[in-house]
C-alpha cells in the first residue's frame, strides 16, 4: 500500500479502529439486553462503515470480513432473528480478527498472512450461524449482497479493483475528498499465498436495507467503497437510518455543526507543542525570577502578564492530551466477559467516573497494569456461582472500576466482592519461600501480610494456566505504576472482596514540586509525595525534639515514631551522625509518604513550591536510585528530583525498628483502634488569654499569606487561593472573645490562616499563631460552652482548653454576611420509610421520651467525631453505641434482632469496612433490609450521593450540624412530622 498518501492512511486506520471501539461497547450491551433500535443501528452502520473503506483503500479480507458481520447483523437489527450467545461469539470472534488485521496494517502494511489464514475458520462460522438462524439447514451456495460484488474469497486476490471514488457524488461527503486509486494487491503476494476455497455467503430473502441517502442497496455499498458509511478515506462519518435522521430534524439537531466543531491532530504534534510549553514554562520562572530584582514597575506588570498567560496556555495545551479513562475501562467489558465464559464464573463488571481525563501517555501506561489486576480479581477473587451461594453471596460477582480526581492525582480502585486474601495462605507461601520468618510473620498485620503478594515472583496459585500462577505480575504491576510517579494500595478482608487503589499523576510533563537545600545544593521533591512540613526549634525543655532509637533517628510525630533521614548524610554531602542531630538548634522536616510509609526527610532548608518540568536523567545518573529526574530552574541551573521510594530504599526504612514503626500505623488502621482512643486537636492563638484549640479532622491545611495579599469584597475579607476566593474569618472577633482586637490591623509578619472544608468549598479561619498539635484523653464538658462557636472545654493536665466549634463559626459568619439567610447544611433523603410511631412529639419532653425507645448504632474511626455524636444524640434522649468502623458494626449485627437497633448512623471514610460496604452487606441481610441507615460524612459530591442511593442509604448528611442529624432522625421514627 506504498501508493497511499500517509495522511489518508492514518485516517482509515484511526477511523476503523474508533468503530471497532465502538462497535465492542455496543455489542456489550446487545449481550446485556440493555440496547435499544439506535445501537443496532450504530453497530450495523460501522460493520457498513469499515467494509467500503477497507475496500476502498485495497484492505479486501478486512473489507470482506467485515461485510460477513454486516450481513449477519442485518436480520438482527431489522428482528428477524433473536440475538444468541453463539452469533455473539462468532461477532466478536470477527472483531478480534479485524483488529488484529489492523495491527498488521500499521506494522508492516498488509493484513497479514496468518490473520488471512484465520479467515477460512471466523467467515463461515458467521455464515452457517446466520443461514441457521434464518431456518437453513445448511451452507449457502450464493449470497445477493455478496456475489453481487464477487464472490467471498479467502486467501485469493483474483478480483476486480474497486472503482476509483471519484466517479460517486454522496451528500454526506466533506468539502474536500482524497481521492484514492486502490492499489492493486502485488502478483508476488498471489503467487506466495495458497488458494483457499471460496466460502459462500448465506442466501438472504431480501438485500439488507440502507438509509435512502446511501445511493443504492447494500450491494452497490460494499463496491462503492462504503459511500454510505461516509468514505473513512475522506474523513466523513457513518451515515444514520432514515427514522434516526428524522429524529434529529426534528429536534433541529445538526450533526455537521457537531463534526465541525472537533479536528483530528497527530499525537507527535501535540508531544512537541507539551515540550514547548515546558520550555516555555523554564522562561516564564527565569523572567519572574528576573523581576524580583525590582527593575520597574512596568517589567513586573509584564512579568506578570506572561506568567498568567503562561499558565493558561499551560493548562490548554495540556487539556488537549487529556482523555477519558474511559477509552481504556470500557474494553474490560470484553475482558471480563470472556473470562467468566472460561471459568464458569458469573461477574457483572461496574465502572464508574469513565469520564474522568488523565494524559494520554500515562492512559497508555495504565492500561497493562490494569488488565492483571482485573484478571487476577476474575481468576483468584471472584467464586463460582455455587461457593459464593454456600457463603450466603449472591452467585453473580461484582467488580466495579471507579476513578476520580484527589488531590491532584487520578485515584483508580478495583473492587470485588469475592474471597478476599488469606492471611494463612500469604503467609505460608512466604516462609515457604524464605521472604519472613515464622516471627516476622506473627508481628506483622493482616495488612502488610496482604501486601507480600507485591513481592518479586510470589504468587499463590496452585497451577499454572495462561490467566494467572505464572509467578510474575503483581510486582510488575506495582513496579510500572511506580515508573510513572503512582502509587499502589491494597486492602482486603478475608471472605468479603478486595479493595486495590492506584494513585496516578494527571501528567508526567510539568509537576509541582517543593524546593529544598542540603547544604548549597538545591533538590526538588513532587509535591504529591508530601504530607507535611515539620519545623523543630530548639528550647530549655527539649520537647518534640529529635530522639535514637536503637541508633537510628526519629521524632515523636503526634503520638506515632517517624523515621528520620537526613539528605546531607544520606547524599554523603557530611558524615553520618545521628547523635548530632539531637542538639541541631533548628530542624526542617519534610514528611514523605512511600510505600513503605511514612517517614521524615531533614533538609537544610526549605525554599520554595514551584511547577517544574521534569526532563530525563542521563544514562550515565539513571543507576542512581535516588533520582527520577532533573529540571532547569528560573535561574538557569540544574536541579535534581528526588525519588521518594529510592530513599526510603537506601535508607533501608523497610527493616529493624523503621519497619516495627512502619507497622504501627498499618495495624492501627487494621484493627480500627487507636492506642488510647485519643482525640487530636489544633492549638491556635486567638491573641486573648486562655488556651483554644480546633478538632484536627476539621483541618485541611496551615497556611501564611503576606498582608498585602489580603483584599475585600465588601465587608468579607478574602485572599487569592488555588484558582478561588478564600473568604477569612477572624475567629476571636467573630466570637466577641473578651480583649479581642481586629487581626487585620496587626499588619507585622503574615497572616496565619487555618483552612477547613464546608459545603465543598474551602474557608479560612485566621489566627494570630499556630501554637502546637496535642492529643487529649477526654470528654468535651458542653456545659462550660457560652456561645455559639464553641464546644465546650476539656482538662489537659493543669490547662483548660477551649474547643472552637469551626463548622458553627462558618455557618453564622455565611448567613451573617448573607443578610440572615441560614447557611445550607447538605442532607438528602434517599429512601422512604414508614415511621415507626403513630403520633408525632407533643413537646420537647415528649419527645426525650420518645427517643428513650430508640437504640442507635454509630460507626466512626474519629475519636472526636466518635464521642461529639453520641454525646449529642444521648443528650437528646436516644441509646447509642458506637464502634470505630465498618467491621466492628457488622459484628454487633451478626446475631442482631430486630430490636437491638432501630437506626444505624455511619462514616463513609472507615478503614476495614468503609459505610458503603456496610450498607451493601446490610441490604444484603433480608432480616435487616429495611433497617434505616443515615451516612453522616464530609463526602458530599454528586457522585458520592448517587453511590449512596444505589447500595440503600436512607439519609445522607454532612457532617458537623447536630441539629439536621436529630432533624432526620426524628422524622424517621416519627418524632417529629415529616415535612
Amino acid at each position: 500500500m506504498s501508493g497511499l498518501p500517509k495522511e489518508a492512511l492514518d485516517e482509515y486506520i484511526g477511523e476503523t479502529r474508533e468503530m471497532c471501539e465502538r462497535v465492542s461497547i455496543n455489542l456489550g450491551r446487545v449481550e446485556k439486553k440493555e440496547h435499544d433500535d439506535e445501537t443496532l443501528n450504530s453497530i450495523y452502520r460501522d460493520m457498513h462503515s469499515i467494509k467500503g473503506s477497507s475496500h476502498l483503500f485495497g484492505f479486501r479480507h478486512v473489507g470482506d470480513l467485515a461485510h460477513a458481520m454486516e450481513t449477519a447483523l442485518d436480520p438482527i437489527r431489522h428482528k428477524t432473528v433473536q440475538v444468541g450467545s453463539e452469533i455473539m461469539d462468532a461477532l466478536y470472534g470477527g472483531l478480534d480478527l479485524i483488529s488484529k488485521m489492523m495491527e498488521s496494517i500499521i506494522a508492516k502494511g498488509d493484513e497479514g498472512a496468518e490473520n488471512v489464514s484465520a479467515l477460512s475458520g471466523v467467515v463461515p462460522r458467521i455464515v452457517d450461524l446466520t443461514v441457521a438462524s434464518l431456518g437453513g439447514d445448511g451452507r449457502a451456495s450464493s449470497d445477493k449482497v455478496l456475489t453481487h460484488e464477487t464472490k467471498l474469497s479467502i486467501g485469493t486476490t483474483a478480483q476486480s479493483p474497486a472503482p476509483a471514488p471519484a466517479s460517486r457524488k454522496s451528500e454526506s461527503a466533506p468539502a474536500q475528498v482524497i481521492s484514492v486509486k486502490p492499489a492493486d494487491p502485488a502478483p508476488q503476494q498471489a503467487a506466495a499465498q495458497p488458494a483457499q476455497p471460496k466460502i459462500a455467503a448465506p442466501v438472504m430473502s431480501a438485500e439488507p436495507s440502507l438509509p435512502a441517502s446511501s445511493g443504492g442497496s447494500a450491494a452497490s455499498g460494499g463496491s462503492s467503497g462504503g459511500s454510505s458509511g461516509g468514505s473513512s478515506g475522506g474523513g466523513s462519518r457513518p451515515r444514520k437510518s432514515d427514522e434516526a435522521e428524522k429524529k434529529d430534524a426534528a429536534s433541529g439537531k445538526d450533526d455537521h455543526a457537531a463534526d465541525a466543531s472537533t479536528i483530528r491532530i497527530q499525537v507527535g504534534l501535540l508531544d512537541n507543542l507539551m515540550n514547548l510549553i515546558g520550555e516555555l514554562v523554564l522562561v516564564r520562572n527565569q523572567v519572574l525570577q528576573f523581576s524580583d530584582r525590582n527593575l520597574g514597575t512596568d517589567f513586573q506588570k509584564l512579568s506578570q502578564r506572561l506568567n498568567v498567560v503562561t499558565s493558561e496556555l499551560q493548562n490548554d495545551v495540556m487539556k488537549t492530551r487529556m482523555q477519558p479513562v474511559g477509552t481504556i475501562l470500557t474494553k474490560f467489558h470484553r475482558v471480563v466477559r470472556d473470562m467468566s465464559r472460561d471459568l464458569g464464573k458469573k461477574i457483572e463488571l461496574k465502572l464508574e467516573g469513565t469520564e474522568t481525563e488523565l494524559d494520554k501517555t500515562l492512559i497508555e501506561a495504565v492500561k497493562d497494569p490494569l488488565t492483571h489486576l482485573i484478571r487476577n480479581s476474575v481468576d483468584h477473587g471472584l467464586e463460582k456461582p455455587e461457593d459464593r451461594k454456600k457463603f450466603g453471596k449472591l452467585d453473580t460477582g461484582t467488580v466495579l472500576i471507579r476513578s476520580y480526581h484527589e488531590g491532584g492525582q487520578v485515584i483508580i480502585e478495583i473492587n470485588d466482592d469475592g474471597r478476599g486474601l488469606s492471611r494463612v495462605k500469604i503467609g505460608r507461601k512466604a516462609v515457604e519461600k524464605g521472604l519472613l520468618t515464622e516471627d516476622q510473620l506473627a508481628r506483622m498485620s493482616d495488612r502488610d501480610v496482604q501486601a507480600m503478594i507485591f513481592a518479586p515472583g510470589f504468587s499463590t496459585a496452585e497451577k499454572v494456566s495462561n490467566i494467572s500462577g505464572r509467578g510474575v505480575g503483581m510486582d510488575v504491576v506495582k513496579t510500572n505504576i511506580e515508573r510513572i510517579g503512582g502509587t499502589i494500595d491494597l486492602q482486603s478482608v478475608e471472605g468479603t472482596g478486595t479493595t486495590i487503589r492506584l494513585r496516578i499523576p494527571l501528567t508526567l510533563a510539568i509537576i509541582p514540586a517543593l524546593v529544598v537545600k542540603a547544604d548549597n545544593c538545591r533538590f526538588a521533591i513532587p509535591q504529591v509525595k508530601v504530607v507535611e512540613l515539620v519545623r523543630l526549634e530548639r528550647d530549655k525543655s527539649n520537647s518534640g525534639r529529635i530522639e535514637l532509637l536503637q541508633g537510628r533517628p526519629v521524632y515523636r510525630l503526634r503520638g506515632d515514631l517517624l523515621p528520620l533521614v537526613d539528605l546531607r548524610a544520606m547524599l554523603k554531602i557530611a558524615p553520618d551522625e545521628p547523635e548530632k542531630l539531637k542538639d541541631i538548634p533548628i530542624a526542617n522536616i519534610v514528611v514523605l509518604s512511600s510505600e513503605s510509609g511514612m517517614f521524615g526527610l531533614i533538609v537544610s532548608e526549605i525554599v520554595d513550591s514551584a511547577d517544574i518540568v521534569v526532563k530525563p536523567l542521563s544514562n550515565i545518573l539513571k543507576s542512581l536510585s535516588a533520582y527520577s529526574g532533573a529540571t532547569i530552574m528560573g535561574d538557569g541551573t540544574v536541579v535534581l528530583i528526588l525519588d521518594v521510594a529510592g530513599i526510603s530504599s537506601i535508607a533501608s526504612l523497610n527493616s529493624g525498628v523503621d519497619e516495627h514503626t512502619r507497622h504501627r500505623g498499618g495495624e492501627r488502621a487494621a484493627s480500627g483502634r487507636s492506642v488510647l482512643d485519643i482525640a487530636e486537636y489544633l492549638v491556635v492563638d486567638l491573641g486573648v488569654p486562655g488556651k483554644y484549640a480546633i478538632p484536627l479532622c476539621l483541618v485541611n491545611r496551615l497556611e501564611e499569606f503576606d498582608h498585602s495579599a489580603i483584599e475585600r469584597t465588601g465587608e468579607q475579607r478574602v485572599v487569592r487561593y488555588r484558582d478561588a476566593l478564600l473568604p477569612l474569618i477572624d475567629i476571636a472577633k467573630h466570637l466577641s472573645l473578651p480583649g479581642s482586637a481586629d487581626l487585620a490591623s496587626d499588619k507585622h509578619g503574615k497572616a496565619s490562616v487555618v483552612v477547613m472544608s464546608k459545603l465543598n468549598r474551602l474557608f479560612g479561619l485566621r489566627v494570630k499563631g499556630i501554637v502546637d498539635v496535642v492529643q487529649i484523653d477526654a470528654n468535651i464538658d458542653s456545659d462550660l460552652s457560652d456561645r455559639p462557636g464553641i464546644l465546650g472545654s476539656v482538662i489537659r493536665g493543669k490547662e483548660v482548653v477551649v474547643i472552637l466549634d469551626a463548622h458553627k463559626i462558618v455557618d453564622d459568619s455565611v448567613q451573617k454576611l448573607s443578610g440572615g439567610s441560614t447557611a445550607p447544611t447538605t442532607a438528602y433523603k434517599l429512601r422512604d420509610t414508614k415511621p415507626v410511631l403513630a403520633h408525632a412529639a407533643k413537646n420537647e419532653s415528649d419527645a426525650r421520651a420518645m427517643r428513650a425507645k430508640f437504640k442507635i448504632l454509630l460507626a466512626e474511626d474519629t475519636a472526636f467525631f466518635r464521642r461529639h455524636v453520641k454525646a449529642y444524640l444521648e443528650g437528646a434522649g436516644f441509646h447509642v453505641t458506637a464502634v470505630v468502623n465498618g467491621d466492628e458494626a457488622l459484628k454487633r449485627l451478626e446475631g442482631a434482632s430486630s430490636q437491638d437497633f432501630n437506626l444505624i448512623v455511619t462514616d463513609i471514610e472507615m478503614p476495614i469496612v468503609d459505610g458503603f460496604e456496610l450498607v451493601k452487606r446490610i441490604r444484603a441481610r433480608q432480616e435487616m433490609a429495611a433497617l434505616p441507615v443515615i451516612a453522616l460524612t464530609t463526602r458530599v459530591r454528586k457522585v458520592d450521593i448517587d453511590r449512596g442511593a444505589q447500595v440503600g442509604f436512607t439519609a445522607y448528611l454532612e457532617k458537623f450540624n447536630g441539629e439536621v442529624l436529630l432533624q432526620q432522625i426524628d422524622r424517621i421514627f416519627g418524632v417529629v412530622s415529616d415535612l
